[in-house]
């Protein structure tokens, strides 16, 4: 996650992208579905000062010499020697003998320090790191049991210092202080393979997890929802008083986090890590007549697919204000709160809250259509990276009812499905 935003589609470009993202999510699979309450016994974190070391978002070290040469002996099948114990040798998963591979303790530590790490939630939703010699212990007895199976009475001391066991649970992927109702989520992860400060454990390329009210994800999405000021200084439409947040998902789609790092590498390298940190924004996504779902477990929302009389050509389309997504061109509505039941007049309102890649973006209140895709090329040229235009209306050019600035950039890599808000509106 990099910094709060919001955004939607403009001009003709509000559904646009999303026939692709649901054939994404068609080819990908159904996405994994469950609550970020960890199997609904982990509770929020059990912050303590000074007790764990801070993980970073998107750690993404190279795949060096040093990583090839520990793949290939940890990994690759070799003459199987077991001992009673388990601490010599080892041999393929299914080696000639047809026993479980067996690592020993030095070959675990070049584990942790290489290729995984252990990971609890804290009390905001995000995640720390255990410190290298409970991480061992950990992976330690994550292997002595079936892949991701529940290791009865495993028990390893989490917090320095403190002579307390806390039950590990490998199928719950929790934490629990032994003899206390305390528990929290934990994760593991491919240090190879991005990830989000707030993802849960996940097995498959894709989990829609819903989000807890006290976390920091859930304040992120509130902010960005009912709190952003309007540039002339009026009421927006979106209102806590005639509006509510009934459920917020958190979108974890491994590879278009991949592919949006990539981005973002790319382009700092261009532009400058400072500068392209600053210019990340969440804004507001309406999806038209496809689910949100689709989308966010598929390919994400693809250019290609946008309305080329959008007021800025093809592109990909997002909005700072909510209330410019939550015109009736651009929301999707449902009858039921999962947002399955397609409906135009549907109780249940639903937007994406993307993250955008602006990078230098280029500000302007022009509008270009019908000048050709080409033009727009010609337009960004070397110097930008995306547009920033407005604040427009949702049909109209120019400022008014439900005018909100927005952004538009021609690369699917620049904008990440974060979260979708489903949201109800009341009478006043």
């Amino acid at each position: 996650m990099v910094a709060p935003s919001a955004g939607a589609p403009s001009g003709g470009g509000g559904a646009g992208g999303h026939r692709a993202g649901a054939a994404g999510g068609a080819q990908g699979g159904q996405a994994q579905l469950r609550s970020s309450g960890a199997g609904g016994r982990a509770g929020g974190g059990h912050a303590r000062a000074g007790d764990v070391s801070a993980a970073g978002s998107t750690e993404t070290p190279g795949a060096g010499s040093k990583r090839k040469a520990m793949y290939d002996t940890l990994f690759s099948p070799r003459a199987a020697k077991f001992a009673r114990t388990g601490g010599a040798g080892g041999a393929g998963a299914e080696g000639a003998c047809g026993k479980r591979r067996k690592y020993n303790k030095e070959e675990i530590e070049q584990h942790v320090n290489v290729l995984y790490r252990w990971e609890w939630r804290t009390l905001d939703g995000t995640y720390s790191a255990f410190e290298k010699g409970q991480s061992v212990k950990i992976e330690t007895f994550f292997r002595q049991g079936n892949w991701g199976a529940r290791l009865a009475d495993t028990e390893v001391p989490v917090f320095p210092g403190e002579e307390r066991k806390y039950l590990v649970d490998f199928v719950d992927m929790t934490v629990q202080m032994g003899g206390d109702s305390w528990a929290t989520a934990i994760r593991r992860w491919d240090r190879d393979v991005p990830m989000g400060e707030s993802w849960d454990h996940q097995v498959d390329n894709v989990s829609i997890v819903d989000v807890e009210t006290q976390s920091r994800d859930y304040k992120v999405v509130e902010t960005a929802f009912f709190d952003r000021p309007r540039t002339d200084g009026k009421e927006p439409r979106i209102l806590r008083r005639a509006h509510t947040i009934t459920r917020v998902r958190r979108v974890q789609n491994k590879s278009l986090l991949r592919r949006f790092e990539a981005e973002r590498k790319d382009m700092e390298e261009k532009r400058g890590k400072k500068e392209v940190e600053l210019t990340c924004r969440y804004a507001w996504h309406g999806s038209g007549k496809t689910c949100p779902d689709d989308i966010a477990s598929g390919k994400g929302i693809m250019m290609q697919y946008g309305n080329n009389q959008g007021f800025y050509q093809q592109g990909s389309y997002s909005a700072e204000e909510a209330s410019y997504s939550h015109h009736e061109r651009y929301v999707y509505r449902s009858n039921d709160v999962e947002g399955r039941q397609a409906s135009g007049t549907g109780k249940y309102f639903h937007l994406l809250l993307v993250n955008v890649l602006r990078g230098n973006p280029l500000k302007t209140s022009d509008v270009w259509k019908g000048q050709g895709f080409g033009s727009v090329q010609e337009k960004l040229g070397e110097e930008f990276d995306s547009v920033e235009g407005g604040p427009h209306q949702p049909l109209q050019a120019g400022p008014g009812t439900d005018d909100s600035i927005i952004y538009v950039v021609y690369h699917a890599s620049q904008c990440l499905p974060e979260f979708i808000v489903t949201y109800t509106e009341d009478e006043l």
